[in-house]
């Protein structure tokens, strides 16, 4: 995600479409496109993506009474400082566990290695297999909260999370893939899951592990905004669209 750039000195692409809080004002020097802003953010969704899923937390190899963290952004998305963060919530709070895409062997050895290296036992590592969409979205529900990683944001990741009303804690930062999560929590007035730095997005999971109350209400806040969000009702995504198209005429 971000701009195509140029060939032979002209834009590849036109327009690029954007939302104010995924591309500042600051940053259109960085885009060769026109930038068209719609007044939400950029990125259209359904509100029920996920089927009703039978399945419990044992199905999947996850005890029943754990906090659960997940993250199914792919494997190359983790980076060291963001993965360590995820180690100091284990580490924190002992009965978590943290719920990964199964990316594949290489990565899974990986991360099970660092894992046991910085003193966390690795079978608090649960890795997710391969399901259909419909499954994948709906275990969602399974979790408590779902962490972001950094600089590369989850897109749609971020969305299947949001649709099975799973809080997300996003560190954004200056590009447009390290913002997307922030920008569909901006739109639903989620700021506080929005964090600036390793040190404040630890302190908002914490926060979220710890206070039940802080949490369920992000929850209820969630399903109420997406009733009324364009990026999750999608008449009212494409009356949005069409409102920018009508200025290029």
């Amino acid at each position: 995600p971000g701009t195509m750039g140029l060939i032979q000195e002209k834009p590849l692409y036109d327009y690029i479409l954007a939302d104010a809080f995924i591309i500042p004002k600051s940053d259109e020097k960085y885009y060769a496109e026109s930038i068209l802003r719609l007044p939400f953010a950029y990125q259209p969704n359904i509100e029920n993506r996920g089927q009703l899923n039978h399945k419990s937390r044992q199905d999947y190899g996850i005890p029943s009474d754990a906090f659960v963290y997940c993250a199914f952004n792919q494997s190359f998305k983790i980076t060291e400082a963001i993965f360590k963060a995820w180690l100091t919530l284990l580490k924190k709070f002992p009965k978590s566990v943290l719920w990964l895409t199964d990316s594949n062997e290489w990565a899974r050895n990986h991360l099970i290695k660092y894992t046991d290296k910085n003193g966390v036992n690795p079978e608090r590592i649960i890795f997710a297999s391969r399901v259909p969409n419909q499954e994948h979205i709906a275990r969602h529900a399974l979790a408590d909260i779902y962490l972001d990683t950094m600089p590369y944001n989850a897109h749609t990741s971020a969305s299947d999370a949001l649709s099975m009303n799973l809080p997300i804690v996003t560190l954004k930062g200056k590009t447009f893939a390290s913002r997307v999560a922030a920008s569909l929590l901006h739109s639903l007035n989620l700021n506080e899951l929005i964090t600036e730095d390793i040190e404040s997005y630890i302190s908002c999971a914490s926060m979220l592990t710890e206070n039940n109350a802080f949490r369920q209400n992000i929850i209820d806040r969630l399903k109420v905004a997406k009733l009324n969000s364009p990026i999750f009702q999608p008449k009212l995504f494409v009356k949005g669209l069409e409102e920018i198209f009508q200025t290029l005429i």
